[in-house]
């Protein structure tokens, strides 16, 4: 038997995932990956500088799929962590991945299919669930499908616009914009989507095939004031080299506490109908704060939603029946 009949083949898709303390979540994370129905892809797990049981789960699972491989490294920050994935990537597709999130299990199948079906489309994303800590879904997100939808959104300062954890993008493009920018860590989904725009289109499917999980320790709560300065500098330069007139400034993001991760939370169950789950984070919110007259307005606000959501079926609902009874008379 000849010795290139040992080498193995390169993957189809490197999964970058870093981690930085993430006990909490990262188990159902790397479940959700290795669950996927494409099974052609290596598992690159970066553990930036965990001090918690992370290094032990990722361990216990490396032992049990040959996919997985860790990188141990002192803490540098996401674009560290993503640069030191890029580097040891073998796949010709990078897909994205977060340690508190979920993929539902034909997200590479499909992503990877369009890619291949469409060679100008450089990086695809998908719409998601936005879910609470407790994985309980508040609202279907993201509307945008076609590239110039997402670069409008981009440039009103819309990083959602293509949902970072959703990311699957052509390696050699990666490779050709030199990977992410430290001076945009907090940042670097944006800055990443306007130089890979330079390389070829973007697009979104519209199906929900990540669940994106809200928590009190997400950056966008920890480090929101960063992440507005720096998004508001890179939208200045990206007007500028378009010839468009200045972004007008963007509201300064508010302090971010557990009282208010709760009124946003209730507000996005509202949006998707899910009355319950609204009125729990909103009792959480009162809970947290009952002398404050916006958690006292929040649950007026959820009542009122939620009458008006009955009304409307029912109004819906009387047409049909009468015209049954019609029917059967």
């Amino acid at each position: 038997m000849s010795s290139s009949a040992h080498i193995e083949s390169p993957p189809a898709i490197s999964v970058l995932m870093p981690v930085h303390n993430g006990a909490r979540f990262v188990d159902a994370a790397i479940r959700s990956v290795l669950e996927q129905a494409f099974a052609g892809f290596e598992f690159l797990i970066i553990d930036d500088g965990s001090t918690d049981r992370t290094a032990g789960i990722l361990e216990r699972w490396r032992r049990r799929d040959s996919r997985i491989r860790i990188l141990r490294q002192e803490r540098t920050g996401i674009v560290g962590a993503l640069n030191a994935g890029l580097r040891l990537a073998r796949g010709r597709y990078i897909a994205r991945m977060d340690a508190d999130d979920v993929c539902l299990p034909t997200r590479f199948a499909r992503q990877i299919r369009y890619l291949d079906e469409h060679p100008e489309v450089v990086a695809l994303g998908t719409w998601t669930w936005h879910v609470d800590p407790a994985g309980r879904r508040l609202k279907l997100a993201c509307d945008y499908v076609r590239s110039e939808d997402i670069e409008a959104g981009l440039l009103r300062g819309e990083g959602a616009a293509l949902p970072h954890p959703t990311l699957m993008v052509r390696t050699e493009a990666m490779r050709r914009i030199d990977g992410y920018r430290r001076e945009y860590d907090l940042a670097e989904d944006v800055d990443l989507y306007f130089r890979l725009l330079e390389c070829g289109r973007l697009a979104n499917l519209p199906e929900p095939l990540l669940y994106y999980r809200l928590h009190y320790h997400s950056t966008n709560h920890t480090r929101a004031d960063r992440q507005w300065e720096l998004v508001g500098r890179m939208l200045a330069e990206q007007h500028a080299r378009r010839g468009l007139p200045p972004p007008p400034p963007a509201p300064r993001p508010p302090l971010s506490t557990h009282a208010q991760c709760h009124r946003r939370w209730a507000r996005q169950a509202v949006a998707g109908s899910s009355w319950l789950l609204a009125a729990i984070h909103g009792a959480h919110a009162f809970a947290r704060g009952p002398f404050d007259s916006r958690n006292y307005y929040l649950l007026r606000f959820i009542a009122s939603q939620w009458r008006r959501a009955v009304r409307e079926r029912l109004r819906r609902r009387i047409p049909r029946l009468s015209s049954r009874a019609c029917k059967s008379g």
